[in-house]
Parts: structure tokens; C-alpha cells; sequence
């Protein structure tokens, strides 16, 4: 498990953390813009399918996906006792997932969800930088191997 002593650290993230709401999801810290954030996810990818890619990760349900899985891995490497609200997370992150299967296009779904996993975890990743900026040296290859192993 990622080392996360110097976010506990940043209390002004822990300590503020908003909890989970059934009716929306909650924003990540030091990220304004979750679609723009997805956007420079997709454009940092090979180009070949970003016409069909761009508009499906790019949308609403992605960025939901992206606010309440940045929240299920803090809570799972941050604050661990709070089981439940990892659960809530985590069934919802399921439920959009599953909407995501159910409305791609037939003819190119294999090609983007061959992908969605990992523009998904680079994208949580990315967030972790702008929420715990002095935690940067933190977020190193350890980090990225955890994230990696639970998204």
C-alpha cells in the first residue's frame, strides 16, 4: 500500500473531506475543470482513436467516475475505518460503469474500454497532484503501482 503520511499530513484536505451524498459527486481539490482534466488525459494517449475516445471520456459519467474513485482510494490508503462510505463509493463507481457498457457503441467498444482503466487511473493519479501539492515526492512509484492495482 502507497504511503500516504505526508497527505495525512495536509490536513486541510482530511480534515474537510465532505463526505458522500447520494445525489451528486463530490469535487476534487485543486481540480476546477474535471472535463478539461479529461481532456489532457485523452490527448497525452496515442492518437489513433481519439476521435471516437474524446466524446465518451470526455463526458459526465467519466467524470463522475473520476470524483468518487479519486474519493474510494483516498478513503481506501487515508482514512480506512470509513468502510461504508468506501462501499457507497465503490457501488456507485459500479453503477456508472456498468451504464458506460450499456451505451457504448457496439463497433467500438472493445477498443475503449481496452483503454478506459488505465486513462481512468492516470487521471486519479494527475488529481492527486493538484489536491496534495507538497506531497508530490509522495506520489511516486509505489503510489502509482496501488492505484494501478485497485482501478
Amino acid at each position: 500500500m502507497a504511503n500516504m503520511k505526508a497527505i495525512d499530513e495536509e490536513e486541510d484536505v482530511i480534515d474537510n473531506y465532505p463526505g458522500f451524498t447520494e445525489v451528486e459527486n463530490t469535487d476534487i481539490p485543486g481540480l476546477p475543470n474535471p472535463f478539461q482534466h479529461l481532456h489532457s488525459v485523452s490527448e497525452a494517449q496515442n492518437a489513433w482513436f481519439l476521435k471516437i475516445w474524446k466524446p465518451f471520456f470526455v463526458s459526465c459519467l467519466p467524470v463522475a467516475t473520476l470524483k468518487d474513485t479519486f474519493w474510494w482510494f483516498f478513503l481506501q490508503v487515508c482514512m480506512s475505518h470509513m468502510e461504508d462510505e468506501e462501499n457507497r463509493l465503490f457501488d456507485r463507481i459500479a453503477g456508472v460503469f456498468v451504464s458506460l457498457v450499456m451505451t457504448a457503441q457496439v463497433d467500438v467498444k472493445d477498443r475503449r474500454f481496452k483503454v478506459y482503466a488505465d486513462c481512468l487511473a492516470q487521471a486519479v493519479y494527475t488529481s492527486f497532484y493538484g489536491a496534495f501539492p507538497d506531497s508530490k515526492e509522495r506520489l511516486g512509484d509505489d503510489f502509482k503501482r496501488d492505484l494501478a492495482d485497485r482501478s
